[in-house]
């Protein structure tokens, strides 16, 4: 996920961007191929961090 915010003194040309730059970032669907690559991606991370399950304390929510 990526996070953005307006930083600029004019805030609504700052959300207006940002919702212009929406429709670039965000497919308007999914589909089979990109769903398989996210899994792809999650289990690569799960190997590489060695996650077995979710550990509450300190759990990286975008790490798995």
């Amino acid at each position: 996920m990526i996070k953005a915010r307006p930083v600029a003194s004019d805030k609504r040309a700052g959300f207006n961007f940002l919702k212009e730059l929406f429709l670039y970032v965000w497919r308007k669907y999914l589909d089979y191929a990109a769903i398989a690559d996210i899994h792809s991606i999650k289990r690569q991370i799960h190997a590489y961090k060695n996650y077995s399950q979710i550990a509450a304390y300190g759990h990286n929510i975008k790490l798995g």
